[in-house]
């Protein structure tokens, strides 16, 4: 036997205590003849028990090991621990599943050095050696079990025999033992075999089939887990756990009502079934219950204090039902109990956005990455909190994280399009709508979204375009009509427009952007009691509507109302006092009624509001030449005349 220095070490160390305790005894009026007839004899077992106590029992040289980050020492310990294993084996110490558990462990480390970069060193051929070393041990110790116990030659030579029962029961719960070994290991694929030998051996195991059923659904085969939970259920009808676990396949599956019907029984079998009530809660949430999942939630709490998971999706439910505060609390303290619980931080981050405390997300988004780098949910969320705040620039990084993570994350395309658009990057938006729309062919916000930056471009004919497309995708999508109605708009086609409007405020009635928008085109085509009508539905709707107040003015002037549209402008102004388009108006309705100073004030508001605004020197002009034909003064009115001339050509260049 090979013996490691450490282990030489261990069993000197043992054989002088053991030496010492038997001189003790030897000089005893008594002991000689019981150090002759018992304590020497056993010596080699004795030690042997010391040997595989010192390994094995108080041994943390695996979990060193997944630890270690130094390849070489990581390797080396691994090597140790399998020659360690190896020495217990051949002293025949009948810990068998201790040895496959340990053995499946260094499988499962030395496997972390296929993506050791640095090949040279030949790192990656000597792990593989190691392996190699575990699954032969591995096979020797099954084909050792399997030999003792001879499996096929039981069933025939003693099938009603208690010698056979019995050893096809230890045989069964070996393949049990190794199963489960597997599946800890995550190769569910191998539990299932050895899951169905046992079960061949004992088709009576209902632990067995419960296990099977649970690599199946860990393997995405719900149907094939539910058929073995139902098995088990039928040999222990009692069984709370098969119920349980069948409930949980059938959640997967979509046939909640089913799941909850199985958690019932698992609950009326089993009363403080924690789990049971946590995954019917589940079920309830999925089917929109929210009230029922949060009582299945606190009755899970109530039995498990620390389940973090359950406080979490009861935040989930608070949130759904609006009571974020409650949920901020819940995701708190599941963070107080699970401190790295990455998905916490962040649906905490979501009710703190729910909340408008924008700031306070950021945090919780951040903590999230800090714990899961490759959280991309946690970096879309941020990038949406920064985009809140006017941070565009760094939404865009974060939204271009989430997709470096989930290439085909549509939604971060969209909203990274939506940042890109509000710095004024249309063709970066357009692209990144492209994208989502290529991801999501049916992505209507996406197609809408497009049609806007196309409208920012000019492209009024492709916007409609692509309203129509989000308009064939979403036909109750009333920004869509609105929107399409404002190209047509551009276009001169005022009847489309008021169409698309009407049908906007049909989907929704309190529109007041279309209600404006509509009043407007029809002053344009010259209805103007009908433009009325719509700016007062617009202010009713939203009484701090500048625009519309400016737009009902503009109605009022066609009207000759000169008045009314002085106030409907002024009161334009005090909504937004930085409004050049109501100075204008409010301008040219003083000009209508003769106040031709107080038109030019209004004028030269405008102006140095909005410098570009040809219509402003235009009107001012006019104001100059009308002041002008009433001067007597030869200097006063060829000075008007010049200013009205300056006018005219500024209006000219500019228009």
């Amino acid at each position: 036997m090979n013996i490691s220095s450490n282990n030489i070490r261990r069993i000197v160390i043992a054989g002088i205590f053991y030496a010492i305790f038997c001189l003790i005894l030897y000089f005893s009026s008594w002991g000689k003849q019981v150090v002759y007839v018992i304590f020497i004899p056993i010596f080699p077992s004795i030690i042997s028990s010391l040997l595989f106590n010192w390994i094995f029992q108080n041994s943390n040289d695996l979990e060193r090991a997944g630890k270690e980050t130094d390849p070489h020492k990581k390797l080396s310990i691994l090597n140790e621990s399998l020659n360690n294993i190896k020495e217990c084996y051949l002293q025949d110490f009948e810990q068998d599943k201790l040895y496959l558990r340990r053995l499946y462990k260094i499988i499962h480390l030395s496997k972390e050095f296929e993506n050791y970069n640095n090949k040279e060193d030949g790192i990656i051929v000597l792990a593989q050696t190691c392996r190699e070393r575990a699954q032969k041990l591995i096979d020797d110790i099954k084909k050792k079990y399997e030999k003792e116990f001879e499996i096929e030659a039981q069933q025939i030579n003693y099938p009603h025999s208690e010698k056979g029962r019995l050893n096809a029961i230890s045989s069964a719960n070996f393949y049990f033992e190794n199963g489960n070994l597997k599946s800890s290991e995550r190769d569910e694929a191998g539990a299932i075999e050895d899951f169905n030998k046992a079960i061949r051996i004992r088709p009576d195991y209902t632990d067995a089939y419960n296990n099977r059923g649970l690599s199946k659904e860990k393997l995405g085969d719900f149907k094939g887990a539910i058929e073995d939970f139902t098995e088990a259920i039928r040999i222990e009808p009692n069984d709370a756990k098969a119920y349980k676990n069948r409930g949980l396949s059938k959640e997967k599956l979509g046939d909640f009502k089913g799941a909850i019907e199985d958690y019932n029984k698992a609950i009326r079998i089993k009363p403080d079934y924690a789990d049971a009530y946590y995954d019917r809660g589940v079920s309830k949430d999925k089917l929109g219950d929210y009230k029922g999942a949060i009582e299945d939630y606190n009755k899970a709490i109530r039995i498990e204090h620390n389940d973090a998971d359950a406080y979490y999706n009861r935040g989930v439910s608070k949130e759904k039902l609006g009571d974020y505060k409650g949920a901020i609390e819940d995701y708190t303290e599941a963070i107080r109990i699970k401190p790295n619980f990455a998905e916490a931080y962040c649906n905490r981050g979501l009710s703190k956005v729910d909340l408008g405390d924008y700031k306070g997300a950021i945090e919780d988004y951040t903590e999230a990455i800090r714990i899961e780098p490759d959280l991309a949910d946690a970096y879309f969320a941020r990038g949406f909190s920064k985009e809140k705040l006017g941070d565009y620039k760094g939404a865009i990084e974060d939204y271009t994280e989430a997709i470096r993570i989930e290439p085909d994350l549509a939604d971060a395309y969209y909203n990274r399009g939506v940042s890109k658009e509000k710095l004024g990057d249309y063709k970066g938006a357009i692209e990144d709508y492209t994208e989502a729309i290529r991801i999501e062919p049916d992505y209507a916000d996406a197609y809408c979204n497009r049609g806007i930056s196309k409208v920012d471009l000019g492209d009024y004919k492709g916007a409609i375009e692509d309203y129509n497309e989000a308009i064939r995708i979403k036909p109750d999508d009333a920004d869509a009509y609105y929107y399409r109605g404002f190209s047509k708009d551009k276009l001169g086609d005022y009847e489309g427009a008021i169409e698309d409007y009407t049908e906007a405020i049909r989907i929704e009635p309190n529109f007041a952007d279309a209600y404006n928008s509509r009043g407007l085109s029809k002053s344009i085509f010259g209805d103007y009691e009908g433009a009325i009508k719509d700016q007062n539905e617009a202010i009713r709707i939203k009484p701090d509507f500048a625009e519309a107040y400016n737009n009902r003015g503009l109605s009022k002037v066609f009207l000759d109302d000169y008045r009314g549209a002085i106030e409907d402008c002024t009161e334009a102004i005090r909504i937004k006092p930085d409004f050049a388009e109501a100075y204008c108006v409010r301008g040219f309705s003083k000009k209508g009624k003769g106040d031709f100073w107080g038109a030019i004030e209004d004028f030269n508001e405008t102006i140095r509001i909005d410098p570009a605004l040809d219509l402003a020197y235009e009107r001012r002009a006019n104001c100059f030449r009308e002041l002008a034909e009433k001067k007597t003064n030869a200097s006063r009115k060829a000075e008007l005349i010049a200013k009205a001339e300056a006018d005219e050509r500024k209006a000219r260049a500019l228009s």
